[in-house]
């Protein structure tokens, strides 16, 4: 016989043994219901399954919505309308109803927005620029703005409200730039 099935056939032997000593002991125990009384088996499986109905009925079989949902943006207070008047609110409905005069008003698209100052426009710029840092190259230091390396007198061009701007650079600070747009000037500190 081959040395590989010699172990393979003592596992083997050793579980069908483990179970017939099992089936024996499961059949010895076994107590024969007499012929009136109910099945165990059957017993548990009808009070489980009452509990899985219980649990699960309402997601088998859901309530449906109601046809009228209400409208979560509607005031749900006093009538606000007369209070705002200055009334007393003598006029307020005291059930708890919703008055649909009492709503917000419809929102208004925003005006054009004034024409700004060239100091305004430079701090809104300044804000999108993206300083990653200073660089002293043969004396001379350069800043790195959205990612390149700029020196004194260039120019920076800045998207803002679907148009650019040009800032100029005056001065790199170690611990700053000066830039300038028109005559307005603004010392960025980083």
């Amino acid at each position: 016989m081959n040395s590989r099935l010699k172990p393979k056939l003592g596992w083997i032997a050793g579980a069908l043994l483990s179970a017939a000593s099992l089936t024996a002991a499961r059949s010895a125990t076994a107590v024969q219901a007499p012929p009136g009384s109910p099945n165990k088996a059957a017993e548990q499986s009808d009070r489980i399954s009452q509990e899985i109905d219980a649990l699960l009925k309402r997601r088998l079989n859901p309530e449906g919505l109601p046809q009228l949902l209400p409208n979560p943006f509607v005031v749900a207070s006093a009538n606000v309308a007369s209070l705002r008047a200055g009334g007393a609110g003598s006029e307020t409905p005291t059930d708890g109803s919703v008055d649909a005069s009492a709503a917000a008003p419809p929102v208004q698209p925003a005006a054009a927005p004034p024409t700004s100052s060239a100091a305004e426009i430079l701090a809104r710029c300044t804000a999108e620029l993206k300083i990653g840092g200073v660089i002293e190259q043969r004396g001379e230091l350069q800043i790195v703005i959205n990612g390149v390396p700029r020196k004194e007198g260039d120019f920076v061009v800045v998207g803002l409200d679907k148009s650019n701007v040009r800032l100029e650079i005056l001065h790199i600070l170690p611990r700053g730039i000066v830039v300038r747009l028109g005559d307005a000037e603004l010392t960025v500190r980083f």
